[in-house]
């Protein structure tokens, strides 16, 4: 029963199309527990329009052929009538639906959605659980409550609420204890709420991460050094938004306490916005690119904090000492892989204090002097060629590196990205489009579903940059010339 409920409520959710404009409403979520695990909220009328589902015929024959081979009676005759006629599922999706679990193990949870007209609603529900435990409800505090097996259900005027536990007993409590809230506490009136509500994406998410750290698992090292940051009062929120030719994910830290604010404060002591400095380094079309400001004393002396760093460093395995080159390192740093054929042609240039670095590096890596300041090594018998140059260390795989790095023509500064990159807090760009133009990506085409295939080669550029210290965004740019989730959509339909 809960799993065909939950189910089947879901499948009704995404077929419903929108019939109303009306205002989006939010006086439900109060019923969302405050500390829940994980809350995830979706638009499904903003998914309907961006995806065209509802007038892809191809796609509405599937779905009403996996419904006939699902379903049966009334059931089966609901969901047809629900993929012709939506507005007969009396649910308001013109307002997000929220879904939630109480830990992060995900057997306990529940569902609260708008509703339009709630006898239609109702009548839906009756049809849904045809052949299994039907629904009896009863009126409590105004709604309409009944439980059957793991599933205790609300509805009440303008909602409907499903709560699932371990048992029907267990899940009428968790039901009765939603219904008791207010909008002062429940999920509602947190800031991760606020946050979630700010990012308007086609879908919201919640990780709480003291959900997470409570299912454990992790190595003595790493739990000893979580304690050193209070990263258990805090949330991962996320909005992911379809658009046309590219989706955006927004990513946000949120927190009320006063310990996080603390850690951020100090960490923004050890880093600085791109300024653009080295981008002259990394090709225009580099396949990847890396732009960052960072102060390497700083975070080092913020990682002494933490209980176990250098062991952490040491166990990563590197030939070299990761923890001195890093406390060398003060301003902008590069990394770009400007082109692939052997071997990558990795560039990387750092703004260092001193030339100290070049005494680290030599004596870890052994290098040989080819020119003034500049050397050459082998690390696991891959060449690698670096020195100093104006204030700026440089170490590169290319053999046009050998007597001293050169500057790029055209550089990363000409790349229509590079507006993106300056004044971030970090940023990453993986120029797809190109990979997947070189011989060696076609050996994957036989080692992926065709579908994933053809999605990658729908993607031109991803980005991924903090535009805050506790915020950042991830960016896939495509080449569809239409919303990309009706790119997927189509790719889907044509596969049925």
């Amino acid at each position: 029963m809960k799993i065909k409920s939950l189910l089947l409520l879901a499948v009704m959710a995404f077929v419903i199309a929108v019939t109303s404009c009306s205002k989006k409403r939010t006086d439900y979520v109060q019923y969302v527990p405050a500390d829940a695990a994980y809350v995830m909220s979706l638009n499904v009328q903003s998914l309907l329009d961006k995806s065209g589902a509802l007038d892809n015929q191809r796609l509405h024959d599937a779905m009403v052929e996996s419904a006939s081979q699902e379903l049966s009676g009334r059931s089966l005759d609901m969901v047809k009538a629900l993929i012709d006629d939506p507005a007969e599922s009396g649910v308001e999706l013109g307002s997000d639906i929220y879904f939630w679990m109480d830990d992060m193990r995900g057997e306990t949870g529940g569902i609260v959605l708008g509703l339009k007209d709630k006898g239609k609603f109702m009548s839906m529900l009756d049809a849904a659980t045809e052949g299994g435990d039907k629904l009896t409800f009863t009126e409590q505090d105004g709604c309409d409550v009944a439980s059957a097996d793991e599933v205790a259900v609300a509805v009440g005027e303008g909602f409907a609420l499903m709560r699932v536990g371990s048992d029907a007993g267990q899940a009428m409590e968790s039901l009765k204890a939603s219904l008791s809230a207010d909008g002062e506490s429940g999920f509602a009136s947190t800031a991760a709420f606020r946050e979630m509500s700010a990012l308007k994406g086609d879908f919201g998410f919640m990780y709480s991460m003291r959900a997470i750290l409570a299912e454990g698992g992790y190595q003595p090292e790493v739990e000893e050094m979580l304690k050193q940051i209070p990263v258990d009062e805090v949330d991962v929120i996320a909005g992911l938004t379809f658009d046309k030719g590219k989706v955006e994910m927004d990513c946000a830290y949120c927190s009320d306490s006063k310990e996080w604010e603390e850690w951020v404060k100090k960490s923004s002591a050890t880093v600085d916005k791109v300024s653009g400095k080295m981008m002259d380094y990394v090709g225009e079309d580099a396949l990847g690119a890396m732009f960052f400001s960072t102060h390497g004393k700083e975070v080092m002396a913020l990682l002494s904090q933490i209980p176990g760093y250098s062991e952490m460093f040491d166990q990563l395995g590197l030939p070299f000492d990761l923890k001195q080159l890093l406390s060398t390192i003060d301003g902008q740093v590069a990394i770009g892989v400007n082109s692939f054929s052997i071997l990558p042609e990795v560039v990387l240039c750092a703004e260092v204090t001193s030339d100290d670095i070049m005494r680290t590096v030599n004596a870890q890596i052994g290098g040989t002097q080819v020119a003034e300041g500049k050397y050459a090594a082998s690390v696991e018998m891959v060449p690698v060629y670096y020195g100093m140059e104006d204030g700026m260390f440089y170490a590169s795989l290319s053999q046009s590196s050998r007597e001293g790095v050169k500057k790029a023509d055209p550089s990363f500064s000409d790349n229509p990205h590079a507006a993106t990159a300056k004044g971030s807090y970090g940023y990453i760009g993986i120029n797809v489009k190109s990979l997947m133009m070189l011989p060696q990506m076609e050996a994957l085409r036989g080692e992926m579903p065709s579908q994933a295939f053809v999605m990658l080669q729908s993607i031109d550029y991803v980005e991924l940059y903090g535009y805050e210290l506790t915020k950042g965004k991830l960016v896939i740019h495509t080449n569809s010339e239409d919303n990309t989730l009706r790119m997927v959509t189509e790719l889907i339909a044509s596969n049925l």
